[in-house]
């Protein structure tokens, strides 16, 4: 620019360089340091039974081991690692509240080999029915899905999870904007792109 000369943005030089230099190692931490961080996304309930009923006008039953169930109800958690590196010895518990005749459940998953390493049971804790999970070693964005069914009361399932040095995140009413909030963009594109969405969302 004429008349101007380098020494005469020192002062601005001066002023923004700190701030750029904030920023930047701002952005660098948050992209590269360690973040152990699972979250659950967990939907309603719902009953199947009812669901049919109301759906095809008829009168359906359901029947397991000889007894007419008076509900089936079927939950999912989603489960997926939000963080950027793998944790070790994972493990939860889906509790259904509640009594309980009928319980059964399994692990949906496209990743063959964590569905083979995953240890998954039915049970009862403290007079309630639950589902329990494990795995070795969970990797980062891997996610799979518990599905679980049961009578009774349509009642929704409480996720319980406490591992060590882990951040637990719970979200229930699985939502595209929730789902937006734990997205980490991989690129500039990628930011603008949740950027237009959460805005598309939000008018």
């Amino acid at each position: 620019m004429d008349g101007y000369t380098f020494r005469d943005f020192l002062p601005a030089i001066a002023i923004l360089g700190p701030i750029i230099a904030a920023i930047l190692t701002l952005f660098v931490t948050r992209r590269w340091q360690t973040r152990k961080q699972v979250t659950f996304f967990s939907g309603r309930t719902e009953d199947l039974i009812e669901q049919l009923r109301e759906h095809r006008g008829e009168l359906l039953t359901i029947t397991s081991g000889g007894h007419e169930l008076d509900a089936f109800n079927r939950a999912e958690v989603i489960i997926k690692n939000t963080g950027n590196t793998a944790i070790q010895n994972f493990s939860f518990e889906i509790v259904i509240p509640g009594e309980h005749q009928f319980t059964s459940g399994k692990v949906l998953s496209d990743n063959t080999q964590l569905k083979e390493a995953m240890d998954f049971d039915l049970g009862r804790r403290d007079g309630s029915a639950s589902a329990r999970a494990a795995i070795p070693f969970f990797n980062p964005a891997e996610t799979f899905s518990v599905v679980v069914f049961f009578d009774g009361e349509t009642v929704d399932c409480v996720v319980q999870c406490r591992v060590e040095d882990v951040r637990v995140r719970m979200r229930s009413g699985v939502n595209i904007d929730e789902y937006l909030d734990e997205y980490t963009p991989r690129s500039f594109g990628e930011a603008i792109l949740r950027g237009v969405l959460r805005a598309m969302i939000n008018r």
